[in-house]
């Protein structure tokens, strides 16, 4: 063999070798990075169990005491215990599907549907097309300019109609009306119906109210804090300076007593009030009896939504 054709043997060889050992490198660090996939993978998995059970073990700790509940006035009500990762406990409930009157509680809905489709700093003049009309405060004044941030603040704390009917003005009542529908139906809310944006009683006896039931109401206070827990922020505010974009501002005061009430037992973060002639006395109530667990309370149809609400609030025990 030729000097030449040696070396081209030896030149082959070493590169036969360095591309055999590239190759047996790639192969040990994809086995090395599989197993590491794997690894994560499983450790991600042991991780969720573990928070899973610890939140089951939460909610457990968390019970009603049905025998000290005195009788309530409510068509409809229920008492439900969330976790942060999605677990459900009902600790009593009644009719928890009956359609009902909802009232004022319909501006969640009016809040989800201005939230998901315009910008919170979006400019409207109040008209008189839209303020001063039925049930109306007179917070808002004519030809006054309103940030639609401003506006969700005063429909929510102070259940203002005009502010709702003014933010129904930006995608047209009709149009608006149609959206809160969808939404309901995306949710799979289906006892839930809204005819206004208000949840005022209808002003002829042959036209519709807003309806809705305990059950889809609880499904619609998860997404909002799932989704828009901006708009419970707004609902926990006891009082607010509500101000025109000139700053022109008045104070108005949140419809929901328990903010107030320094006896009250848990912690509130979120709620809505609602009533009407038809409805009654309707209340939506979040509050957070420990860390990761969160209590939803629905009242339909009571002569007090309030006392009501607090008798089951108020037999709710935690086991530590």
């Amino acid at each position: 063999m030729l000097p030449e054709e040696k070396t081209k043997e030896k030149i082959l060889v070493l590169l036969t070798v360095f591309l055999l050992f590239i190759f047996v490198g790639i192969l040990f660090f994809s086995i090395s990075l599989n197993n590491k996939n794997k690894t994560e993978i499983l450790k991600r998995q042991v991780l969720k169990i573990k928070a899973e059970r610890e939140m089951t073990a939460k909610l457990n700790q968390v019970q009603i005491a049905t025998s000290s509940l005195p009788e309530l006035t409510s068509e409809s009500f229920i008492t439900l215990a969330i976790t942060d990762n999605g677990a459900k406990k009902v600790l009593i409930q009644k009719n928890p599907d009956w359609a009902l009157p909802i009232a004022s509680i319909t501006k969640l809905m009016t809040a989800i549907v201005i939230l998901e489709n315009i910008n919170p700093e979006t400019k409207i003049k109040a008209t008189t097309d839209y303020i001063g009309l039925e049930e109306s405060t007179f917070i808002l004044e004519a030809d006054h300019f309103y940030t639609v941030k401003e506006l969700l603040a005063n429909m929510l704390i102070s259940s203002d109609n005009d502010s709702a009917r003014l933010l129904s003005s930006t995608l047209g009542e009709v149009n608006f009306i149609a959206k809160m529908n969808l939404k309901a139906q995306e949710l799979n809310l289906t006892k839930t119906n809204y005819f206004n944006v208000t949840g005022l009683d209808p002003v002829k006896p042959d036209l519709n109210a807003n309806l809705s039931s305990p059950n889809d109401l609880a499904n619609l206070l998860i997404y909002i804090k799932n989704k828009h827990p901006e708009i419970l922020e707004l609902t926990t505010n006891p009082s607010y300076n509500f101000c025109d974009i000139n700053n022109n501002c008045k104070l108005i005061n949140n419809t929901n007593r328990f903010l107030s009430d320094e006896d009250f037992k848990f912690k509130i973060v979120g709620g809505k009030t609602g009533s009407t002639d038809l409805a009654k006395k309707n209340l939506v109530l979040m509050v957070e009896p420990i860390t990761n667990v969160t209590i939803i309370n629905i009242v339909l149809g009571a002569k007090d939504n309030f006392v009501d609400t607090e008798s089951l609030i108020n037999n709710i025990i935690i086991n530590n």
